[in-house]
């Protein structure tokens, strides 16, 4: 059978669609990047065949910082091609494009799907996975998945409750860790703690990480792909002043998981640093998060994270870990020499949860 013939087409920022109420946040948050120098930098790159459109990505600029400097990198958001066209190539096309098209033919992409995480394996992409963990502050949708809606109604009751007394003993051993601390949450207008926030980032002594400075933080505390809102920041305090920050944000599913998990609100610390000298109190920040987000509503709370430090802290709370998040990278023919200067060692990362488009997805 003949394969059907694709032609790729790039689209400028400035004239991408917004045939739909998911596509119109993408692109207002896409025109909102403070990375992107203009209207007509690469917005999308698309696969079109007999005049439709039957795959595509949007690409967006991030900064990333690297021994040689700072570096403007391409990132790739929602790859999708037509099940009738996946055999034509179009799935390994894109993501090879979207380096290709970088200026710095780096390219980059965060939390893929299981079928998309092979596809950037094969071409080459630098992976490093992130395990998840994950509290359940709610029973129902775990419950449902393995004993049905009926004993559900019945079990859940009990399972929530004994959840709740956890809650109470986690809260408990949060305000004692961080008894003298202060927590708020910063609102996009507040410069000065911005600035602060960013300042404490860009301290991390990490040899590769994306650049979350001050614009990036206000991007995010804007802008979302989701109906379901932006991310949030919260400051932390102590007598000396600023102690670290942490950002949270909460996402409807109506299928959390390949697990069967359904119509979850799911909650996701997805960054974090803390003063040099009391990175010790990062994970009960954490964990004052997630009992916020409790509090707010959320069924779970999951962090994810490379640092095997905060893995052992999640570990003593109880926190199960439920499969892997993933950051994916490569630095084409043609890109600055990094491979020397340590770029395929997660030790070298400041990884975080928020990169690429997954702090806006």
């Amino acid at each position: 059978m003949k394969r059907p013939v694709v032609r790729i087409e790039y689209i400028p920022l400035n004239a991408l669609l917004c045939d739909s109420p998911e596509a119109e946040r993408k692109v207002h948050a896409l025109r909102q990047n403070p990375f992107a120098e203009s209207g007509e930098v690469l917005g999308r790159i698309s696969g079109v065949c007999d005049g439709r459109e039957v795959g595509g990505e949007y690409v967006f600029p991030l900064h990333l910082k690297t021994p040689i400097g700072v570096l403007s990198v391409l990132a790739g958001s929602t790859l999708f091609v037509d099940a009738a066209h996946r055999n034509c190539g179009l799935g390994m096309d894109l993501p090879e494009l979207r380096w290709m098209k970088s200026p710095s033919c780096i390219a980059l992409g965060a939390s893929l799907s299981q079928m998309a995480l092979p596809v950037h394996e094969l071409l080459g992409y630098e992976v490093f996975r992130m395990p998840r963990y994950v509290m359940a502050w709610r029973s129902r949708a775990v419950l449902e998945s393995k004993i049905g809606s009926l004993l559900t109604k019945m079990a859940a009751p009990i399972v929530d409750c004994a959840l709740a007394v956890y809650a109470a003993l986690l809260r408990l051993a949060e305000v004692i860790a961080l008894r003298g601390v202060t927590v708020r949450e910063v609102s996009p207008e507040d410069e000065a703690s911005l600035k602060s926030i960013a300042e404490l980032i860009g301290s991390d002594d990490s040899v590769f990480s994306e650049v979350h400075d001050e614009r990036w933080l206000k991007w995010h505390l804007t802008e979302s792909f989701s109906k379901d809102g932006p991310s949030r920041l919260m400051a932390a305090f102590d007598k000396d002043g600023f102690l670290g920050f942490c950002m949270v944000k909460r996402r409807f599913h109506a299928q959390a998981s390949h697990r069967g998990f359904r119509n979850v609100w799911l909650g996701s610390v997805i960054e974090w640093q803390m003063r040099r000298g009391s990175e010790g109190k990062l994970g009960w920040l954490i964990a004052f998060a997630a009992l916020m987000l409790r509090k707010e509503g959320v069924d779970a709370v999951e962090v994810l994270s490379a640092d095997s430090r905060m893995q052992r802290f999640l570990r003593r709370l109880g926190w199960r870990r439920v499969g892997d998040g993933n950051l994916v990278i490569k630095a084409g023919d043609g890109a600055p020499s990094l491979v020397n200067n340590g770029m395929g060692e997660v030790s070298n990362w400041r990884l975080r949860p928020a990169m690429g488009d997954a702090g806006l997805s």
